[in-house]
């Protein structure tokens, strides 16, 4: 049977037989209808099948020009992907992109199960198929951002928040949503063309299945720390949620003592964004552009470029330091209030 999934309502879905797929941009996204995943503007086929099964019999590497583990020539529209173990046990994908919308890859058993990490050029599948979407919709115009959001739909003012690991994103967002009653757009992932945030919510801490059963946060710094660890984040069920919201507020968090306003905002977000998430240079996406250049790094960073300061132009942007990440959610309602004109 198959099973539809969908990340981002109207950009991303995933398609496959598996029950569930984890990756960076779901790790427990409910089903979706075919129609739903239809309308998204990247589209993935998933198919897990025994290794042998991955090729058609008529491919021979040698009839092929190699990239490394990567192997494809002119007149094929394929991307063939071969490692070779031991006992003649080999790790292998297919990659067909059509119309830079649908993408179907094949991948073998053992690529599936025994790739978890990211070790050299050999990644696993979730971070294969995270570079390619994240790729292909900014070839369409949609930005990821390494970024929480949150939407307050009375003033419709939204607030996207900026930070590395530890400074209090999640924090701020699920404080807001739960304190502030503010909607939930994203915790860690937001897609943006500049002007709009699309949210990514099912990356970990919002759960729809139990949204609704949740009534009490606790003590959210050390209830945030705890749960993470056991992944068990319905004490953080939150119940309003939007798709969508116009930029308007975008703050960089920092966790330290540094003071003063940063005049280059767009300098430090470029850099944690492409230290964070850093597809544009991930294997298959090298592998692509040696084929096809319009895949190149150069061209991916420009329009990421265009696309952030886009987003700049039309926000109201703030550099909030603070020791304690706790006092971020109060620092980001004053300032919203001292700039209610957006």
């Amino acid at each position: 049977m198959m099973n539809y999934f969908v990340y981002a309502d109207g950009l991303l879905g995933l398609a496959t037989e598996e029950r569930s797929f984890d990756w960076s941009y779901g790790t427990h996204a409910p089903s979706a209808d075919r129609a739903a995943f239809d309308a998204c503007r990247v589209r993935i086929h998933l198919s897990v099948v025994p290794d042998r099964a991955v090729f058609d019999p008529t491919v021979k590497r040698e009839d092929f020009c190699s990239f490394g583990s990567f192997f494809t020539r002119a007149d094929q529209t394929t991307l063939y992907y071969e490692k070779h173990l031991f006992a003649g046990v080999s790790l292998r994908f297919a990659l067909l992109i059509e119309n830079e919308t649908e993408v179907h890859l094949t991948v073998g058993k053992t690529y599936l199960n025994a790739v978890r990490m990211r070790v050299m050029n050999l990644h696993a599948l979730r971070y294969v198929l995270f570079d390619l979407a994240s790729a292909l919709l900014l070839r369409q115009g949609f930005l990821t951002l390494y970024a929480s959001a949150v939407f307050f739909p009375k003033q419709q003012r939204s607030v996207l928040c900026f930070g590395s690991p530890g400074s209090g994103k999640t924090l701020a967002a699920l404080r807001l949503c739960r304190e502030n009653d503010a909607d939930y757009i994203s915790e860690d992932l937001v897609f943006t063309d500049g002007t709009t945030l699309y949210g990514v919510p099912h990356t970990a801490s919002y759960r729809p299945e139990t949204a609704r059963k949740a009534k009490q946060v606790g003590t959210l710094v050390s209830e945030v720390r705890r749960n993470t660890k056991k992944r068990d984040k319905e004490a953080f069920g939150i119940e309003r949620v939007a798709q969508s919201a116009p930029a308007t507020d975008l703050f960089l968090l920092q966790k330290g003592t540094e003071n003063g306003a940063d005049p280059d905002c767009y300098g430090r977000i470029c850099a944690l964004n492409r230290y964070l998430l850093h597809y544009h240079r991930s294997p298959v996406l090298l592998a692509l552009a040696y084929r096809d250049p319009s895949f190149s790094p150069t061209l991916l960073e420009e329009r990421e470029e265009h696309i952030l300061q886009t987003l700049l132009e039309h926000t109201s942007s703030s550099v909030l330091t603070e020791t304690d990440p706790a006092l971020f959610p109060q620092r980001i309602l004053q300032a919203l209030a001292e700039d209610p004109t957006v």
